[in-house]
């Protein structure tokens, strides 16, 4: 017969809130719902959140997951947004963007990184690709359209050039290879004398 635990006593819901928080790295307030739904005995709760207070460090972790999505090319409005749906203050979360934007000279916002991101997709992906997963990741459309137009970042020929030879080896028919390059978000007149 399968053990259910009796979250009503003290030990039991302190376990279980160790286990959790350690498992998931949630929020403060993520845990007292989770554990709300646990037991009904706010006692319990108040109590365990007073004598954990000190394990329970809400700014490392905060600054943590943020790093977390920074190495992960994340923009800021997208960090503040994931993280205010893991039930963390909205003004905490700006407070530590904040204090390391100058550690990592607002790499979010600034001209140079979202130029390098580009940089590193170009290769793989069509512009227009790319554009969109930036856009997705809630970087500045302004900004995106900066770098392309003065940088001069628009797909080449030699590059439509690539793709299309890579599908002609493939042996696909011509229908196919239209489909393909549609799917990698290139326009057709830009590919069309090619085919």
């Amino acid at each position: 017969m399968k053990y259910i635990p009796d979250y009503s006593k003290f030990e039991t819901l302190k376990n279980y809130a160790l286990w959790y928080y350690l498992r998931y790295y949630p929020s403060i307030w993520k845990l007292v719902k989770k554990l709300e739904q646990k037991t009904q005995n706010k006692e319990n709760i108040k109590k365990l959140l007073i004598e954990l207070k000190d394990d329970f460090r809400e700014e490392y972790l905060l600054e943590i997951k943020i790093w977390e999505l920074l190495d992960k090319w994340k923009s800021q409005r997208f960090i503040i947004s994931k993280l205010i749906q893991k039930d963390f203050k909205k003004d905490d979360i700006e407070k530590i963007l904040l204090n390391l934007t100058p550690k990592s000279e607002n790499n979010f916002k600034s001209y140079a990184y979202i130029k390098q991101k580009i940089e590193l997709s170009l290769n793989k992906k069509s512009i227009k690709n790319i554009v969109c997963s930036l856009l997705q990741s809630w970087f500045d459309k302004e900004i995106i359209s900066q770098i392309i137009e003065e940088n001069k970042l628009w797909d080449t020929e030699d590059k439509i050039l690539n793709e299309i030879e890579k599908l002609k080896q493939g042996q696909f028919q011509k229908e196919k290879i239209i489909q393909k390059m549609f799917s990698k978000w290139y326009k057709y007149w830009d590919f069309k004398d090619f085919l």
